[in-house]
């Protein structure tokens, strides 16, 4: 949510910049607070279970390649 604010904030602001539009409605609008996140993460154990259960899915290279990488989840 606060990406997005601040993504129609930041249109809102060159609109006005532009004479688009008089006023940018977001400066009324209190962008929600970042919660922090405790990231959890798999021992090896856990990967080379995961990794022997997986291994017959069609999704096994991927698995595979992120978990070799250290590929994870992006946004926020």
């Amino acid at each position: 949510m606060k990406h997005h604010h601040r993504l129609i904030f930041k249109a809102l602001k060159d609109a006005v910049k532009w004479h688009l539009i008089v006023r940018n409605v977001a400066e009324a609008v209190t962008p929600p607070k970042t919660r922090k996140v405790e990231m959890e993460t798999w021992d090896n154990e856990q990967v080379k279970i995961f990794l022997d259960v997986s291994k017959d899915s069609s999704f096994y290279p991927i698995f595979l390649t992120a978990i070799n990488t250290g590929m994870r989840r992006g946004g926020q």
